[in-house]
């Protein structure tokens, strides 16, 4: 069994949007103690996917079987893959629950194929599929991320803290998140998103001096207020900080304590009944 452990980001800015469609962004990433199981049994041809989540596609537009496909196209061999997904990271929260499936994918059949790709040429092949999954092929714990997520920087934190996990009763679309950012910046004639003084940022240290940022608030909080409600009474609960993880919806609270994130998650469940609730730590 293989675990593929979620991630949050403690810091997230977008700079500009791309020629190629996608972003140039600055985060931090950490990995918490969430995660889904996987389980691979080798065939002789084709790649299966099973899940224990019938809300998960189990198609060619799963993200596992997408990078067993790559890893086999690109070493050119017609072996085969059974794998199997059992899920504990809330689909669409800005976990990078099918992410983390990508890249446990690439490293598992790397070995299990016997093909001795480098972890910087399994990030390189995962960027092509999704902008999270490098950083889970470098197996760090915490990394600033840029580019678009290819460039990976990892970086000693402190982990002596307890984080709350709020699930809402709902899911983000990532690609409805950058809509709504792109419309908000008000894009120019060619489509490109306006450059503004963030940009002018020199260094990761000035970023980390910024403390704890999510530019997707914003945007999202307008058009989902259940989750500035939310952030609200975590605060009211006494938790340290409280921030949207990646393009939601998950919500995170950090106590210094496991017993408050506790209580504060017991309380949260009362005034939220559709919300769902988990208390992990960062690895």
């Amino acid at each position: 069994m293989v675990k593929s452990y979620a991630k949050i980001n403690l810091f997230l800015k977008i700079l500009d949007r791309r020629p190629d469609g996608y972003h140039n962004l600055i985060s931090l990433f950490q990995r918490i103690d969430l995660y889904d199981e996987l389980e691979f049994e080798p065939q002789e041809h084709g790649i299966v996917i099973e899940s224990d989540d019938q809300g998960l596609p189990v198609d060619g537009s799963n993200l596992a079987y997408r990078a067993a496909d790559l890893l086999a196209r690109k070493a050119k061999i017609k072996k085969g893959v059974r794998i199997s997904i059992k899920k504990n990271i809330p689909i669409g929260g800005g976990l990078g629950g099918g992410s983390s499936n990508a890249a446990s994918t690439l490293l598992k059949l790397n070995e299990l194929w016997g093909l001795n790709y480098s972890l910087i040429e399994l990030g390189e092949m995962g960027a092509s599929l999704g902008s999270d999954i490098p950083f889970f092929c470098y197996r760090t714990s915490s990394a600033w991320v840029s580019g678009k997520g290819e460039m990976i920087q990892p970086v000693v934190l402190p982990a002596d803290y307890w984080l709350l996990l709020v699930f809402p009763s709902f899911s983000i679309n990532t690609a409805e998140a950058y809509q709504l950012w792109d419309l908000s910046r008000n894009p120019d004639k060619n489509g490109l998103t306006k450059k503004g003084n963030h940009n002018k940022i020199s260094s990761f240290q000035t970023l980390a001096e910024e403390g704890f940022k999510n530019d997707f608030e914003t945007v999202l909080f307008g058009k989902y207020p259940g989750l500035r409600e939310i952030q609200d009474r975590l605060y009211q609960e006494k938790a340290e900080k409280v921030l949207l993880s990646g393009s939601g919806s998950t919500i995170f609270a950090v106590f210094s304590m496991e017993k408050k994130a506790r209580e504060a998650g017991e309380n949260l469940i009362k005034a939220f009944s559709h919300t769902g609730i988990q208390v992990v730590r960062p690895i």
